[in-house]
């Protein structure tokens, strides 16, 4: 069952307990998380921040900070250097996004200095579960790279795939969503989506199936794709 304790199990696997560095951890949510990541075995915990506004959100959060190793810094520049540079010089094996603006954020991973850029497109995946549900989705890109050209879509798609795997999703389905299912040319996310699916036929994307273009309808719904008479192996079942 690909549900949230199939993921937990996943994470689990990865051989030694991660280290999470948090970045701006001065929110109740955000400790919630990390504490539940920490409980489960998953990893352990640094968190970057003011620690009096550390204090505050633990205290709403109910969480124990005897647990987690705490960086103090004040303000959210010197929250987002003082946390990328714990990552970069090896204290931390992960980053989280806590209550600080992604692009304050992002501009820190991306200087050269920190040495953390891989040559790949950088790029955001979220998962939803279906309440009560034995399935999710993944979806991508959500919150980073705002026109991507056709290259740059065929990264997210890798990254993506990537992160399925890294799961055990051996074959996911990927599901290039567009307002419409026929390529037109006055539509450019259309052909870039039937490239795509073209460029995944063809070798150059691998390790899933990928179609489109196709409406975000049909990709959840069988129903959808029923009454649309859409066929693919991607309607109604896709990972992402």
């Amino acid at each position: 069952m690909y549900n949230k304790d199939f993921f937990i199990q996943q994470a689990k696997k990865f051989g030694k307990k991660q280290r999470m560095v948090v970045a701006a951890a001065h929110d109740d949510a955000t400790l919630d998380a990390a504490n539940n990541a920490f409980q489960e075995g998953m990893a352990d915990v640094i968190l970057v921040g003011e620690r009096v506004l550390i204090n505050e959100a633990a205290a709403k959060a109910n969480v124990d900070l005897a647990n987690f190793e705490i960086i103090e810094a004040d303000g959210l520049e010197a929250i987002a250097t003082a946390s990328v540079s714990a990552i970069a010089e090896g204290k931390g094996d992960l980053l989280m996004k806590g209550l600080i603006d992604t692009s304050v954020l992002l501009k820190e991973v991306l200087k050269k200095e920190h040495g953390l850029r891989t040559g790949n497109v950088l790029s955001h995946a979220g998962v939803l579960f279906k309440e009560g549900g034995d399935s999710f989705h993944v979806f991508t890109d959500a919150a980073m790279n705002i026109m991507p050209t056709l290259e740059q879509k065929a990264g997210i798609i890798k990254n993506a795939v990537s992160l399925a795997h890294s799961v055990g999703i051996e074959e996911p389905k990927v599901a290039n969503l567009c307002a419409k299912e026929k390529p037109y040319d006055k539509m450019p996310a259309t052909m870039d989506a039937a490239a795509l699916q073209k460029m995944n036929q063809n070798g150059e994307i691998e390790g899933c199936i990928v179609s489109g273009p196709i409406s975000l309808d049909i990709a959840v719904s069988q129903y959808a794709a029923n009454l649309k008479g859409y066929e693919s192996p991607v309607a109604a079942t896709p990972i992402f």
